[in-house]
């Protein structure tokens, strides 16, 4: 069982407002008592308060300079607090999502993804998920639980194929186009599709299941979301071209993409039968 007195101790003072202020200041590097109170326009008194308190606690320290400074356990602190910090900010998102079926590793994580901005309307939505597409130079690739397809996003994928960018897909198993989307489709375009996949520039591989929604090119994320209280997964969430949660997102989709299953059939030769 873990420690919860000190847990609770060190949850009570970094729930200081002043104090966490001083913490993310420091945090950019080592501050003098002064420099804090001029920039954070807090009496001298209370910084010298405040700074007694979070050296005893172990967060910070006086260097050979006399600047306070985070130590290891400071630094490793505020970074598990910004998991908090986006929770908190999009608490209204998180209270109707889940993301427990996450593996852990990328639970505690969820801090990567703070820079970001949250997305509720469909139509916004699959308007930035067409203009990253139309705009990656190298790659897209995606993990959803349905797609949404019809004769004109596949032609749309032929045109960022035939330009040179690479796709790379998560479905889950047993997915197939619609037959009204196959009877709109020009059977050219299903055999420029299937050339494609022939060819190695479009891969498609599947999952039992799959509760989350990331759709991504090299620069930048235009979907990631967490499924509801109901296990369905909505065209609301988030979307950022901050590295950190790009890079969280593509360690999510690689981990999956481990495991899952490669078909050495592919539903465009179905199609074209």
């Amino acid at each position: 069982m873990f420690d919860v007195e000190t847990l609770c101790d060190l949850l009570f003072e970094l729930s200081n407002d002043e104090r966490l202020a001083i913490l993310y200041l420091i945090q950019e590097g080592p501050k003098k008592l002064s420099n804090m109170s001029k920039t954070l326009d807090i009496t001298p008194q209370a910084v010298s308060r405040n700074l007694t308190r979070l050296v005893e606690i172990g967060l910070i320290r006086r260097n050979e300079a006399s600047d306070y400074e985070l130590t290891p356990y400071g630094a490793s602190s505020l970074t598990q607090l910004e998991s908090f910090s986006f929770l908190s900010e999009n608490k209204e998102y998180m209270s109707t999502h889940w993301t427990d079926r996450l593996p852990s590793e990328f639970q505690a994580r969820l801090g990567d993804l703070k820079k970001c901005e949250i997305v509720d309307d469909s139509l916004d939505m699959l308007s930035n998920m067409e203009r990253v597409f139309e705009e990656a130079e190298e790659w897209y690739k995606y993990i959803t639980p349905f797609r949404i397809a019809s004769h004109s996003s596949l032609r749309f994928a032929i045109d960022q194929l035939d330009r040179g960018v690479t796709i790379r897909a998560l479905e889950p198993m047993g997915y197939t186009v619609s037959e009204k989307t196959l009877a709109r489709t020009p059977r050219e375009d299903l055999k420029a599709m299937l050339d494609h996949w022939l060819k190695g520039n479009i891969e498609y591989r599947y999952l039992e299941e799959i509760s989350i929604k990331i759709y991504m090119s090299e620069k930048e994320v235009s979907i990631l979301s967490f499924p509801k209280i109901d296990g369905e997964v909505d065209m609301m969430g988030f979307i950022s071209s901050d590295s950190r949660f790009h890079r969280w997102c593509s360690d999510v989709f690689d981990h999956y993409w481990g495991y899952s299953i490669t078909k050495t059939t592919s539903w465009l030769q179905e199609a074209l039968e």
